[in-house]
């Protein structure tokens, strides 16, 4: 039997977020530690996209260790996290956002400007 590897957690993260059960798809995230899972980019926007506006805070928190893990966040990355704060009024936690996605030299698109 194979081992499970990023593919089948990010896989399995996204069906969590799918079915709007954004608990197990942060506990199936957390998990790969333990198992010694390198997480991919793939991985912490399929995390973020299952928290959405409800947890924005988790997404939030998510989005800050990116650069932990040696990782950079993509356009997605930003539309992800702003989908999950603009829905709120977090604009307070929106607009370093846009700077950053700027100071990337990322261009919003239109998903960016939807947000």
């Amino acid at each position: 039997v194979p081992r499970p590897d990023v593919i089948t957690y990010n896989a399995a993260i996204a069906a969590c977020g799918d079915s709007a059960h954004w608990q197990e798809a942060v506990e199936v995230f957390a998990s790969m530690t333990s198992h010694a899972i390198r997480r991919n980019i793939v991985t912490y926007n399929s995390t973020i996209k299952a928290c959405g506006s409800v947890q924005w805070e988790v997404a939030l928190l998510l989005f800050g260790q990116l650069e932990k893990e040696a990782l950079s966040p993509n356009l997605g990355t930003f539309n992800l996290a702003l989908n999950t704060l603009v829905p709120e009024g977090r604009w307070c936690e929106a607009l370093p956002l846009l700077e950053e996605l700027r100071q990337r030299t990322l261009e919003p698109n239109a998903a960016t400007c939807r947000a």
